[in-house]
């Protein structure tokens, strides 16, 4: 039963990871999704994660990662740190539509806000 919960977690964590994209790439932002099993993190001030290290992608200005939280959690998702999450076994297709919403909106606001900018 393990291993099929830490598949439906990977399952539900690669279907978060593609509506972000989607997201992201809808409302144009300078940001991208990455991670891997049941995790994933936002970057924000680039379309790719690519060449950059561990210490550039943990430092997303205090305000955008403050932002993004903020944004996330008042429509009813919590992040695990900074701009990341873990799913777990028993998250379903249902909880990442909502959290997907919650994204979306969250995603606007911080345009609107001016947090991110087009990219």
């Amino acid at each position: 039963a393990t291993g099929a919960k830490q598949a439906q977690a990977d399952r539900m964590a690669e279907r978060l990871r593609q509506g972000l994209r989607d997201i992201l790439n809808r409302q144009e932002v300078a940001a991208c999704v990455y991670g891997e099993a049941s995790t994933f993190h936002v970057y924000f001030g680039a379309r790719s994660i690519a060449g950059y290290d561990a210490t550039t992608l943990k430092n997303v200005p205090a305000a955008v990662q403050n932002g993004f939280r903020q944004a996330v959690q008042v429509r009813g998702v919590d992040l695990m740190s900074r701009c990341s999450g873990v799913l777990s076994g028993v998250h379903t297709e249902a909880d990442i539509d909502k959290s997907l919403e919650a994204f979306d909106g969250a995603i606007h606001a911080m345009l609107t806000e001016g947090l991110v900018q087009h990219g």
